[in-house]
């Protein structure tokens, strides 16, 4: 504003200079007028300012950072092998996990491992074929199923313990909800039936073919998640393979999304539980892992070797795959 006023008086003066009307006593008391302008101009631009700024106290809890690579899974740009723990000879084994160890079947013995991919303990493992493996939080037990019968094995002192009360038939797939156990049938027209797992286990539902799958399908593998069952189908006839989403509840089909891999007869195809609701499905027939969203898309595929058998997402930011030769550890 002072740089304003003092080019007001310049022209002011000039103009009364051209027009010939300014007096020697006008021109000096605007001259005089600039120059105590200037002069507190000049003053004002060397003064210094000492400012006192308080540091900004924030309530942490307040505070709420979104940020969309959280747990973010991309197949296209998986690490390379990790750690790899080796089986002493070719086994295709599946494997499980709960928030601190891996449940892996190394022959002779079930093992588990540590978040530092150390294996902590083992007992043998004497009951034959393990067809697939799952982890109760409300038992706080791994549950471990053969041709026949399904164990209770206890992390603490990986003792194992047959389930009696529940009926010998082919079982192949489990997988537990907070309050269920979910068993599916190694059988044409596979059945799903569902126990209580408090305060003891117990027959709850059976769901049959038509409402599982046609009399000529077999169902895979059975994972569940938020009210929700993962259903693996193999269909001989028309030699495809496809996964489903369905209610736990009810069985109703949610999505279903026919699957590019090619169909073989003894070989099955199964696949995990991924962050945010979405599915790794791994084809060891073909040696490739499938991404599949929330709504039943393939966001996409790659090749994997060796083969592919069984995968687990473990700990949050490691993906466990088993081979024939072992299980590699990809961290993510």
């Amino acid at each position: 504003k002072k740089r304003e006023e003092i080019n007001r008086i310049r022209t002011k003066l000039s103009d009364l200079i051209r027009e010939q009307e300014a007096t020697h006593k006008d021109i000096d008391l605007l001259t005089i007028t600039v120059s105590d302008i200037e002069r507190e101009i000049n003053k004002l631009e060397q003064t210094s300012f000492q400012i006192e700024i308080k540091s900004l106290v924030l309530d942490d809890s307040l505070i709420h950072i979104e940020n969309s690579d959280i747990n973010h899974f991309d197949l296209i740009s998986l690490s390379s092998v990790h750690k790899t723990i080796n089986y002493p000879r070719e086994n295709w084994a599946p494997l499980a996990c709960n928030n601190h160890h891996l449940l892996i079947h190394q022959e002779p013995n079930l093992c588990l491992v540590d978040q530092n991919l150390n294996i902590i303990k083992q007992n043998s493992w004497i009951y034959g074929t393990i067809y697939d493996i799952c982890w109760s939080s409300t038992l706080n037990r791994f549950i471990v199923i053969n041709g026949s019968d399904v164990f209770l094995v206890d992390e603490n002192h990986m003792s194992i313990e047959n389930i009696q009360t529940l009926q010998k038939r082919k079982w192949l797939s489990c997988t537990t909800s907070e309050t269920s156990l979910f068993l599916s049938t190694k059988v044409w027209g596979s059945s799903i039936i569902e126990f209580s797992l408090l305060p003891t286990i117990e027959l709850v539902k059976q769901w049959q073919s038509p409402d599982t799958c046609t009399r000529d399908e077999v169902i895979n593998g059975i994972v569940y998640n938020n009210g929700t069952l993962a259903v693996m189908i193999k269909n001989p006839s028309e030699k495809t393979i496809h996964i489903e989403m369905r209610s736990s509840a009810t069985l109703d089909r949610l999505w279903s999304l026919r699957l590019n891999i090619a169909y073989s007869q003894n070989i099955r195809t199964r696949c995990c539980l991924l962050s945010n609701d979405q599915w790794l499905v791994v084809d060891r027939n073909t040696s490739r892992i499938f991404h599949i969203s929330k709504d039943g898309k393939v966001k996409s595929s790659s090749a994997y070797n060796p083969p592919p058998f069984c995968a687990v997402l473990f700990d949050h930011d490691m993906l466990a795959i088993s081979t024939a030769r072992g299980v590699n550890i990809h961290k993510l």
